[in-house]
């Protein structure tokens, strides 16, 4: 069992099939724009989200295992699966077929698969796998472009049914529907796929 609290470099990480996990990071990026992660086993978070992409760091996820799969012990009710508040760098992220991406269960404000924050570039998600959050399998509070493809394989679910799985405020967005941009006024939207709510 590894423990990564931070991983703040210009660089990438790969995780060959190992259980890595932090107590508020599994993997942190806050700088340089080529901050990639191939993931074949399960990086995990206590706190606050498996991985995290702050400041000016940019990158790719390419997910192939279990982002917060709790493998190397228990996550609490709060982590995100993937966080992205940069300063403008762009994020791509690809959860494939098998691998999953989840939030931390029953906090009362934190856990979402994906939680997209303000002033972020254009963010990619591009969905074949599962990606499931307590309160939004994917959320994004950005008024900059985020492009979300659930392909036929890809699942995005919450556990609260009260809402949609996805949830997009003041977003330019693209998905497999098409392009449009957000009105000011919080929307709920998930594209095609096998999207469960």
């Amino acid at each position: 069992m590894s423990k990564v609290s931070r991983l703040s470099c210009n660089g990438s990480l790969t995780n060959t099939g190992g259980a890595l996990l932090g107590h508020t990071f599994g993997v942190f990026f806050e700088g340089g724009g080529n901050n990639n992660v191939i993931n074949l086993g399960d990086i995990s978070a206590r706190v606050s989200h498996a991985v995290a992409y702050e400041g000016g760091s940019g990158g790719t996820i390419d997910n192939f295992g279990t982002l917060n799969g709790a493998v190397a012990g228990p996550i609490g009710t709060s982590p995100n699966g993937v966080f992205i508040q940069t300063t403008g760098s762009n994020v791509t992220i690809n959860n494939h077929a098998g691998a999953s991406i989840k939030s931390g269960m029953g906090d009362s404000t934190y856990g979402a698969g994906v939680f997209i924050g303000e002033g972020s570039g254009t963010v990619t998600v591009n969905n074949d796998g599962a990606i499931s959050g307590y309160h939004g399998g994917v959320i994004s509070h950005s008024t900059s472009l985020v492009i979300l493809n659930n392909n036929s394989m890809g699942s995005i679910s919450l556990a609260q049914q009260r809402i949609p799985p996805c949830s997009f405020s003041r977003a330019a967005r693209s998905s497999t529907m098409g392009s449009f941009r957000a009105p000011a006024k919080r929307r709920r939207f998930c594209p095609p796929g096998r999207t469960t709510v």
